[in-house]
């Protein structure tokens, strides 16, 4: 044994001791883990070391992907149906992914495909911090890659959008110092991010994953033959095996609706001078009034009252339409008459929509009121009626 002897053995791993600040679930790939070991002894002028390294490998994960949509929605015949999604990367690297779609049309003609913009995801990268971040940090430490001259690392390039600790932040600028190199930089804009800066407590090991955004639209539901859905499914899958996925399943109910407006004299009916679209017992006596829809068809004079009816249909053997939210605007030379609004569907009876507080009681129906008046099942109609009077 030597009196004066010492064996001095350093574990550096993860770029010069970098990862022994912190534990993560996943080392960024293409991270170079380095084992240095030195030794001195009597006599010895300098330590003598030895090392050997290792690369981290890509391992895969399915991505997230994130809408915020119900799983349901609805869309009026011939319509168009959108959504946003957005995916995350949870790999500990760059990878390849694809983006399906399962669609299946249930009672519908004229129904286009699916199809995602921009362009469908294809790759998403991922890193994480070698430094501890502050609250003030723009600029990121993250191993190296294994490519140089890139300007990325590990997938993550000048315009992406990457997510530290549920905040998503511009990347402005690359330091792609590649293999030769433990670390690089990754710069971020920390302009209008509500917290101001990185999440506190950001430290060793803490994920920075790639976001990307697309839509999907189906620029025509189609038209009903009958009930009519739309069961879509958007998968965003690993182009790996095995292969691994996340995907988010909406049932589109598509309505055939028909909207459609009439007026007619009450002061004087002979100015009712066109053809009858439409008879709706409105006032409650025996007999129906007659309601005319052409122009010129309505004649009117100075203090005249005029009732409008206002027709919403959901033909028989569709979907019934829910929660229905009329608007209409008073034309102008025009008064509100007080408390003449009625609904009611033409399977029961009219009853009167209760008048906005307000003086002289205002409009029910008015842009912004979101008035909801109801459901109207398959096959039936409902109709909404009010009086104005002219400007004399």
């Amino acid at each position: 044994m030597f009196s004066r002897s010492r064996l001095i053995s350093l574990l550096l791993i993860g770029m010069a001791a970098v990862f022994s600040q912190g534990a993560m679930a996943l080392t960024p790939a293409d991270a170079r883990l380095t084992n240095t070991a030195s030794i001195d002894f009597d006599g010895n002028g300098a330590p003598i070391t030895a090392e050997v390294t290792v690369t981290v490998q890509l391992v895969t994960a399915a991505p997230t992907l994130v809408t915020t949509p119900s799983a349901t929605a609805n869309v009026t015949s011939g319509g168009q149906y959108q959504v946003t999604y957005e995916v995350i990367s949870n790999a500990n690297g760059n990878d390849d992914y694809d983006v399906t779609f399962a669609q299946t049309n249930n009672n519908l003609s004229g129904t286009t495909a699916a199809g995602a913009a921009p362009n469908p995801v294809t790759d998403l990268g991922a890193t994480a911090f070698v430094v501890d971040g502050t609250a003030s940090d723009t600029i990121l430490t993250v191993p190296s890659d294994g490519n140089s001259g890139d300007s990325q690392v590990n997938g993550i390039a000048v315009g992406d959008v990457v997510r530290i600790a549920g905040t998503d932040y511009d990347v402005t600028a690359i330091t792609d110092n590649g293999p030769g190199s433990p670390t690089s930089t990754i710069t971020i804009d920390l302009e209008g991010v509500p917290t101001g800066g990185l999440a506190a407590g950001t430290t060793v090991g803490d994920p920075i994953q790639e976001v990307q955004s697309f839509t999907v639209t189906i620029a025509n539901v189609g038209t009903p033959t009958g009930a009519a859905t739309i069961d879509l499914t958007t998968t965003v899958e690993v182009d790996d095996t095995p292969a691994q996925n996340d995907s988010f399943a909406v049932t589109i109910t598509v309505l055939d609706v028909t909207f459609t407006k009439y007026v007619r004299n009450v002061t004087t009916p002979a100015n009712n001078t066109g053809t009858v679209d439409i008879s709706v017992n409105t006032d409650g006596i025996a007999g129906d009034e007659d309601f005319y829809s052409d122009t010129g068809d309505v004649l009117v004079d100075p203090g005249d009252r005029i009732e409008y009816l206002l027709v919403i249909e959901a033909p028989s053997g569709g979907s019934p339409i829910n929660n229905v939210i009329v608007s209409d605007t008073l034309p102008a030379f025009t008064a509100y008459n007080t408390g003449s609004t009625q609904t009611g569907l033409a399977s029961g009876s009219l009853s009167t929509l209760a008048d906005d507080a307000g003086p002289g009681g205002e409009f029910p129906i008015e842009p912004g009121d979101t008035e909801n008046v109801g459901n109207i099942p398959a096959g039936d109609t409902l109709y909404v009626v009010y009086q104005v009077d002219v400007d004399s």
